[in-house]
């Protein structure tokens, strides 16, 4: 059966080499192919050959390429869980730390510092664990995550009672120490910054405003 698609030839061997490039989906039911012919066909083989001879040599020129590249994959992979396991030890023992500074004064429990996390969904994730152990907690975290500046507060609700205190609102001053902003929920709140060299600022700062200067 030939196929008419839109430019009228006695027959498909005028069209010559023919190599489909691309198979979308328009409509229910209705596929669209787009392909070229003749010449252009020919160059987008010699280019697809081409770039496989270049993942050839970067291989070492393996027998087997999918093989190969599935080994180097799978290493990938490998390397990646033995990272995630390296950063988990590196937050466990950042938490190890943060609970040895426990400040308590007046009914709530200050924990204060600047910290160095992988990412973050460590901040993130370090914040509420020390909220499940600590109780009537006040958190402030200034971190460096990765070369950039972020800091975190978190809040007990007890403390949000007594205190008046709104993270969203807190973390939005101390963000000013990093050229940032932020914001959040009354209990948890971050913002980020581009300034890496403010993040020094940001917990005396915290504690002019939490009053604990000179505590």
């Amino acid at each position: 059966m030939e196929l008419c698609g839109g430019i009228h030839v006695p027959a498909t061997g005028h069209i010559g080499y023919f190599k489909i490039t691309s198979e979308t989906a328009i409509a229910a039911g209705v596929r669209r192919i787009e392909a070229v012919t003749a010449a252009a066909a020919e160059q987008v083989v010699q280019a697809q050959g081409e770039a496989l001879e270049e993942v050839k040599a970067l291989l070492k020129h393996p027998k087997d390429v999918s093989k190969a590249i599935q080994a180097l994959l799978d290493e990938r992979q490998e390397l990646r869980k033995t990272i995630e396991q390296f950063q988990l030890e590196q937050v466990k023992a950042v938490k190890g730390q943060l609970l040895q500074q426990q400040q308590v004064k007046e009914d709530a429990t200050y924990i204060l510092a600047q910290v160095r996390l992988p990412h973050a969904d460590a901040l993130k994730k370090l914040a509420y664990e020390l909220k499940q152990e600590v109780p009537q907690l006040v958190l402030v975290l200034a971190a460096d995550i990765e070369g950039k500046p972020q800091v975190a507060v978190m809040l007990d609700e007890q403390v949000l009672e007594a205190k008046s205190l709104h993270a969203g609102k807190l973390v939005k001053t101390l963000a000013q120490s990093i050229k940032g902003g932020g914001g959040g929920q009354d209990f948890f709140a971050t913002a980020g910054g581009k300034a890496l060299e403010g993040l020094p600022q940001v917990i005396p700062h915290a504690e002019e405003l939490l009053g604990l200067k000179g505590e």
